[in-house]
């Protein structure tokens, strides 16, 4: 059995506003859905596998390791199903299925399936994952798996689900309903029949529209469905009203789904070939809900799906919100846009056609840009239909009553020889046909109460039979035909296994002859004492915790039968469990619930026993699941936890909660003060609040938008150098609360840089004489003076001192230049070049 994830591309159909809208839903409320859910839990997937359902389609069976029950059943494991998988080669996908992957935690809504099993509730509506963003723990639901609108109207956008809080409104919620889940006779009855739209015509119309101009030779029925159960691989494709059997829980508009698509096919190496397929229209669905037009239109849509192709506006995974892919096809006018209007009713636009062209114009032809792709195993590939040819078959309520079979057929002879013939016969009332069709045939091989078959091989045979209101099925006789027969041969013998303690594995065997049949057995080949009951197919899943030996009988009726070889499944020692990740120590606030968890390695099925107090203390058992959230805490509370398996035990260590103040929620209490500043200046703003741990993030206002300034997140900001007037807040928060402060404002004023009204002169003084230079100037605010040695403009060689209009230089022994430079709040000027220059010595004259 091969365990393979499909991308299912989602074609469920509902209405809102006269539109018809593929893979959308119409979302109520959280608060709805837990009232409508059976059980709801909370846990981790540790298994899943596909299987053969009774009526021999694929489910996926998961298995979630419980760690809060929150409504309904008290079981620490739950199984629940949910339809599609794949086996070998062979797929089946709901439109709607959620996906589940092993090791991650969720929290799920659960319904009860028709038969008692639990599934999710509303598909994917139901089902919400644990994730850490942002150091905060949230419940979200995939936003590419949920396209629609709230029951409001307004388009749905998933908000971002705080953990906590959100478990505390299902247990309150919970807590103020009813308690405990339905039980599983108290079905909910659908909707009275009531669609009283042209489904024939509907279907007739679609079908006509892929079929014109190509290979795809799309058709409707003239006599109604063989029956109404949604099976993918029973030869005759139906559109299903109704919902008789419950596919889809609830009914239209209480339910979110209107209609939903189910596929089978078989992968192949470059496509994944639809080869089957079934639409299911929901009770409740009729015309005051929908009109004729967006029923057509729904119907030509969804039978485009089953050619492969994808929304003409989204990528080739057909995700909501998404664009297309670079390169490829894309518009919103056409049938296969995910939003589909009535206007079309049902006609394709030039996207449809070039689809069509571009796929189906010959057998050969194939064009994956127009298709919905998937991924399995690691590969992607593109959805087409297997030949594009299919009949659909209507399954509609009448009102009339339908015929029944009073004796179910028999076969005269049940067994003969080859060439011998046999004698079908059946008894009915109120038919006007019976048709008769070899098991897995939708070819009728002839016609009335009797019919005489010569059939080369054992051969299985059924009548539909037909009236005005609709057709049944019998059930199947047998006509074993016991010479002709060819004898049994295995071909692939099936092949030893070495695994994990604990795990499971699959052993399989391949045989040609008749019919055969398989009986698997515990031991060597050929000893028959340990035959295991019910594996009776060409593969089976083992979970031996020694190491095992297997082989299978192949038999058939001619009689022939042939024993395969021995496969031995040789099992790996036990690893003993161990904890890999210790639960750190965490600190809350008073009254408030803590979360821990632990994760661990090791072989087979764990268990887990949480304790309060100190390790190794075992005297306070208070949990016994993976994740334990602990009750409302009011002081420091120590904990451990001890994992066990079939091989060993491990202890974490203590795991200390601290216990903080509850949260106080920020108050202002001094707020920012208006200034004013010279232009190119800046100012200083400052808040003062009271609260637990605050933040601040101080805001630029412009009218009544305010921009948070990035870096400011003190209590003190200093604005950048101005130029014009500007306005700021802070906004003041913690945990519990936010409070932003007045709006102030800084003026900025306007002013000119100082002015110098007389330059410092050029002097010559004597050697060793002292000098004075002085400067005159004007300007606003306060003068700042600093004089320099050199040209003007060269600052290199400030003077010490020199900060004054006048400067005074003591003595001075060769000629030197000055300068000074004036500042103000508004900039700054330099003066000229003054230049000192020392006088020449005279020469003393020598008188005689």
């Amino acid at each position: 059995m091969k365990r393979t994830r499909l991308l299912a591309f989602a074609i469920v159909t509902v209405l809102m506003a006269g539109t018809a809208v593929a893979g959308s839903f119409i979302v109520p409320p959280d608060e709805i859905l837990v009232d409508r859910a059976r059980v709801i839990a909370s846990g981790v997937i540790v298994d899943s596998w596909s299987q053969y359902d009774s009526d021999g389609s694929i489910e996926t069976i998961y298995r979630l390791a419980v760690d809060e029950i929150l409504k309904g059943s008290t079981d620490p494991m739950i199984e629940f199903r949910e339809h599609g998988g794949v086996i070998g080669n062979r797929w089946e996908a709901n439109s709607a299925m959620p996906v589940y992957e092993r090791g991650n935690r969720y929290l799920i809504m659960f319904d009860r399936f028709r038969d008692g099993r639990l599934t999710t509730l509303d598909f994917v509506l139901g089902k919400f994952e644990f994730r850490d963003v942002d150091g905060a723990r949230l419940l979200v639901r995939q936003a590419a798996e949920i396209e629609g609108w709230d029951s409001s109207g307004t388009v749905h956008r998933e908000p971002a689900r705080h953990a906590d809080r959100f478990l505390r409104m299902v247990r309150e919620r919970v807590a103020a309903g009813p308690s405990g889940e339905l039980s599983a006779d108290a079905t909910i009855a659908p909707s009275p029949m009531a669609n009283d739209l042209d489904t024939v015509s509907a279907a007739q119309i679609g079908s006509g529209a892929w079929s014109s101009g190509s290979i795809v030779n799309y058709t409707v029925s003239g006599t109604p469905a063989s029956g109404d159960d949604m099976l993918e691989f029973d030869g005759e494709d139906r559109i299903i009203v109704d919902d008789p059997h419950g596919e889809i829980t609830g009914s239209f508009p209480q339910s979110s789904t209107l209609a939903t698509a189910f596929f089978g096919g078989f992968i192949e190496a470059d496509r994944i070939d639809i080869s089957g397929s079934d639409i299911v229209v929901n009770d409740g669905v009729s015309s005051s809900t929908i009109n004729q037009n967006v029923y057509n239109t729904m119907m030509t849509h969804e039978m485009g799906h089953t050619l492969g192709f994808r929304h003409s506006n989204q990528n080739k995974f057909n995700e909501p919100n998404s664009a297309c892919d670079p390169g490829a096809p894309c518009t919103t006018d056409a049938v296969m846009n995910s939003s589909v209007s009535g206007a079309f009713n049902g006609n394709l636009q030039p996207y449809d056609s070039n689809a069509l062209s571009a796929n189906y114009a010959t057998l050969s032809s194939f064009e994956p840009d127009y298709l919905t792709h998937t991924v399995s195993s690691g590969n992607e590939i593109p959805f087409h239909r297997g030949g594009g040819t299919t009949t659909w078959f209507i399954s509609a309520p009448a009102s009339c009553t339908g015929p029944t079979i009073t004796a179910q057929p028999t076969a005269n002879p049940t067994t003969i020889t080859a060439g011998e013939s046999s004698t079908l016969s059946i008894s009915a009332t109120d038919f006007t046909s019976i048709a008769w069709f070899r098991t897995g045939s939708s070819t009728s091989i002839g016609s009335g109460t009797s019919i005489t078959v010569s059939p080369t091989a054992t051969s299985s045979y059924f009548a539909r039979v037909t009236n005005a209101c609709t057709s049944i099925d019998s059930n199947s006789v047998t006509v074993t035909v016991v010479e002709g027969c060819t004898n049994v041969a295995i071909s692939t013998q099936p092949a030893s296994r070495t695994i994990e303690y604990g795990t499971t594995t699959f052993l399989s065997v391949s045989a040609t002859g008749t019919s055969p049949t398989y009986q698997w057995f515990v031991g060597n080949s050929g000893d028959t004492s340990n035959p295991i009951a019910g594996a009776t197919s060409s593969e089976i899943s083992v979970r031996p915790l020694t190491t095992t030996s297997y082989w299978v009988r192949v038999s058939n009726s001619c009689p022939s039968s042939e024993n395969s070889t021995t496969a031995t499944v040789t099992v790996l020692d036990c690893q003993p469990a161990r904890i890999t990740s210790q639960p750190p120590d965490q600190t809350v606030e008073s009254g408030q619930r803590a979360t821990l968890s632990v994760s661990v390695s090791g072989s087979s099925t764990f268990t887990f026993r949480w304790y309060q107090g100190n390790a190794p203390d075992t005297s306070n058992l208070v949990s016994s699941s993976q994740s334990f959230l602990t009750p409302p805490l009011t002081q420091q509370t120590t904990y451990w936890v001890r994992v066990s398996n079939d091989c060993g035990t491990d202890d974490s260590g203590t795991v200390t909660i601290n216990i903080v103040a509850a949260c106080e929620a920020p108050v202002i209490t001094q707020q920012p003060q208006s200034t004013s500043v010279q232009a190119g200046g800046s100012a200083t703003l400052s808040v003062m609040a009271t609260g637990t741990a605050l933040q601040y993030q101080w805001l630029e206002v412009s009218g009544t938008t305010q921009t948070p300034i990035s870096g400011a997140t003190g209590a003190t900001f200093t604005t950048p150098a101005l130029t014009s007037t500007k306005s700021y807040a802070v906004r003041v928060s913690n945990s519990c609360g936010t409070r932003t402060s007045n709006t102030v404002t800084v003026t900025v004023t306007q002013c000119q840089r100082p002015m110098i009204t007389k330059q410092p002169q050029d002097i010559t003084i004597p050697r060793g004489a002292g000098f004075t230079l002085t400067v005159e100037a004007t300007g606003e605010g306060f003068l700042q003076y600093q004089w320099f040695v050199g040209q003007s403009g060269d600052t290199s060689r400030p003077i010490s001192g020199g900060v004054g209009p006048g400067l005074f230089i003591g003595t001075l022994d060769k000629t030197t230049s000055y300068w000074v430079q004036v500042t103000n709040g508004c900039g700054s000027t330099n003066s000229a070049t003054a230049t000192v220059s020392i006088s020449p010595r005279r020469r003393a004259t020598l008188h005689r």
